[in-house]
């Protein structure tokens, strides 16, 4: 199954985490200066397949591509693998019981993809924020490092609960920046964190991506960061405070053998 990676750099008056892979974003065209990840959108849909590309594949910026369908499109979900950052790896946490009220709230949603668009100053209900919703949806302390390569990546983690969900034809819900290429190419990708950059990425407050899936009996939850994003983080810009450390100097990594 052919990969679509020969995206162009984006468009964008600011550069996303995986802004390199999208081109001729047609939903680009208002200036919203409040939120700097324009497009930030939940998208409900059922799993058909995944293709997961290797760091060999594609050495810079790998990811699993996951096809969608909600009915009405043939979406894909663009996962990282690894980060495009000096120091590559991710962080991951997964909760396989996953109980929070949020869930009430996205099993009245349609199937497609929904702009979480603040309002009145107030982020959307829908919106998520690692360090900020509450109740909390993950322990911050409990993430894992994964490297990009070895027995134990975060593919191999992903893998179990993407296959799970396509056989059982689960509902995902996936947060993050949807796109709409100008090729036809439609679906969303920036499912990670998407504050305590450091360099000449984008942050915002309440626009992390996530996904999380809804079984027959029970939800699972999926959270990713990169291992050098920094919290705490400025609740107005998203931007690490000076007292923030990143992620892999508070964390363990996972012992993979290489």
């Amino acid at each position: 199954m052919p990969h679509h990676g020969h995206h162009h750099g984006g468009h964008r008056d600011h550069k996303s985490r995986d802004s390199e892979r999208r081109s001729g974003n047609s939903n680009d065209s208002g200036n919203n200066s409040t939120h700097s990840l324009k497009n930030y959108s939940i998208w409900v849909a059922n799993p058909v397949s995944f293709v997961a590309q290797t760091p060999q594949q594609d050495p810079k910026s790998p990811h699993i591509t996951l096809k969608l369908t909600d009915g009405t499109n043939s979406p894909e979900a663009d996962i990282n693998v690894k980060s495009t950052s000096q120091d590559s790896r991710l962080v991951y946490w997964t909760n396989n019981a996953f109980v929070h009220p949020i869930t009430q709230q996205l099993e009245s949603l349609p199937l497609g993809q929904k702009i979480l668009t603040p309002s009145n100053g107030q982020p959307s209900p829908l919106a998520l924020d690692f360090l900020r919703t509450s109740p909390a949806l993950l322990d911050l302390s409990a993430g894992t490092i994964l490297p990009a390569t070895g027995n134990d990546t975060i593919e191999s983690t992903l893998s179990t609960i993407l296959n799970t969900a396509i056989n059982q034809k689960a509902k995902v819900y996936l947060w993050g920046q949807a796109y709409n290429d100008s090729n036809g190419e439609s679906g969303i990708h920036d499912i990670h964190m998407n504050q305590g950059n450091t360099g000449d990425f984008t942050d915002d407050v309440f626009s992390d991506g996530s996904f999380v899936v809804q079984f027959e009996d029970h939800w699972e939850a999926v959270f990713l960061a990169f291992a050098d994003q920094e919290v705490p983080t400025d609740d107005e810009t998203g931007d690490p405070t000076a007292d923030a450390k990143a992620f892999d100097q508070t964390l363990s990594s996972s012992s993979s053998s290489s």
